[in-house]
Formats: C-alpha cells, structure tokens, sequence
C-alpha cells in the first residue's frame, strides 16, 4: 500500500479518491474499490509520515509495493 497516498486524500490501495462516508457520524472514508479508513486512522497515519515518524510496518509495506 501507498500510505504516502492519504496525504493527497487518495486511497493508498488504488491511487483514487477517498470520498467521506455518506454517513457523517462514523467518521470514515471509503473508496469505490473496497479500501476503508476512520478519520482519527488516517490523521494518525497522516501526522506520522508528516513527522517522519513512520512505523517500520508502514516503511514495510511501502517498499514491498
């Protein structure tokens, strides 16, 4: 996955957009190829590639894509 990705709102599964979940109280993001993540997730994942402080799971991940 390309968690690079939620930093330009784009899904880190397929590159497309992330669309907030019509239903404003669960707080999610959802993209039309099946990928889903809460917004407190993705802020955290967010605030950790701004900070560069990125787990080794997601440096994994990022390079085994």
């Amino acid at each position: 996955m390309k968690w690079n990705n939620l930093t330009k709102n784009k899904c880190p599964q397929c590159s497309k957009d992330l669309l907030k979940a019509w239903n404003f109280q669960t707080n999610m993001f959802d993209c039309k190829c099946g990928f889903s993540i809460g917004q407190a997730r993705m802020s955290k994942i967010i605030s950790d590639i701004v900070s560069g402080k990125l787990n080794q799971s997601y440096e994994e991940e990022e390079t085994n894509n």
